[in-house]
C-alpha cells in the first residue's frame, strides 16, 4: 500500500466480514474499503444489523469470520488496536451521569485529544447546551444528551467518525446544527459513516451499503 502521508492516506478496509449472533448472521462476506474524504451511509430497517456493522468498523465488535485493516498516519495498525482511531456518536451510548457538561468534555478530550480547529466553546453555543455547561448530565433532556454525543464525537482528534441515529431525539434546531456539523470544513478530510434509515441525515453522501434484514 502507498503511503500518502498525513490524514490523506487513512485507509478502513474490511475483507469478506460477516457477524453472527445466536439468532443468526447479521451480514455475512461484506467488504468495505473506506478512505479520509469518503463520507459513507449504511441503510436498512431496524434489525438489519446497521449498528452492529457500525460497531464492527470501528473495531469495538469483533467480527464472527473476516478481517478489518486500519491504515493510518503512514502505518498498519493491528486489529486490536482500530478503536484508538475511531470514534462514535450513538443514541445508545451511555453517559457518565455523576458529570457535569464542562467536566465530561474536559475528559473525553483527554482521552481522544482535540480536532485541530475545534472551539469548544462556540459550539456549545450553536448546540444551545453553553447555558448547561455546568449541569450534571443526568439532568440533562434526551436531546441535549444526543447533542452531548455529537459535541465530544466531532470535536474529538480521531480520523474515522462513526454515527449512529445521529439526529435520535434531536428537534429540528437540532437537526439543522446537525446538517452543520458535517459539513464542517475542519471535518471534510475525515472517514465519516453513518448508520440510519432516514434519509434526511445522510444526504448527498454518495456512498451506501444497504443491509437487508433476515428472517
Amino acid at each position: 500500500m502507498i503511503d500518502l502521508g498525513g490524514s490523506e492516506s487513512t485507509q478502513l478496509r474490511m475483507c469478506r466480514g460477516g457477524k453472527r449472533f445466536e439468532r443468526g448472521w447479521l451480514f455475512k462476506n461484506l467488504d468495505f474499503n473506506g478512505r479520509a474524504s469518503e463520507q459513507w451511509a449504511i441503510t436498512g430497517p431496524n434489525g438489519s444489523g446497521k449498528s452492529t456493522l457500525l460497531l464492527s468498523l470501528g473495531g469495538y465488535l469483533e467480527l464472527t469470520e473476516g478481517n478489518l485493516a486500519l491504515h493510518y498516519s503512514g502505518r498498519d495498525w493491528p486489529e486490536v488496536q482500530i478503536s484508538r482511531h475511531t470514534v462514535l456518536a450513538s443514541p445508545y451510548l451511555d453517559i457518565p451521569a455523576s458529570l457535569t457538561v464542562k467536566e465530561l468534555l474536559q475528559f473525553h478530550q483527554q482521552l481522544k485529544g482535540i480536532r485541530l480547529g475545534w472551539d469548544s466553546l462556540e459550539h456549545l453555543g450553536m448546540s444551545g447546551l453553553k447555558s448547561q455547561l455546568h449541569k450534571k448530565t443526568a439532568q440533562l433532556s434526551s436531546g441535549q444528551r444526543q447533542k452531548m454525543r455529537l459535541l465530544m464525537a466531532f470535536g474529538c482528534n480521531a480520523p474515522i467518525l462513526l454515527l449512529d441515529e445521529p439526529c435520535s431525539h434531536l428537534d429540528q434546531q437540532g437537526f439543522d446544527w446537525y446538517r452543520q456539523l458535517i459539513q464542517l470544513p475542519i471535518v471534510s478530510h475525515l472517514l465519516m459513516v453513518v448508520a440510519s434509515n432516514d434519509p434526511a441525515e445522510y444526504e448527498g453522501m454518495k456512498s451506501l451499503i444497504h443491509l437487508s434484514k433476515s428472517d
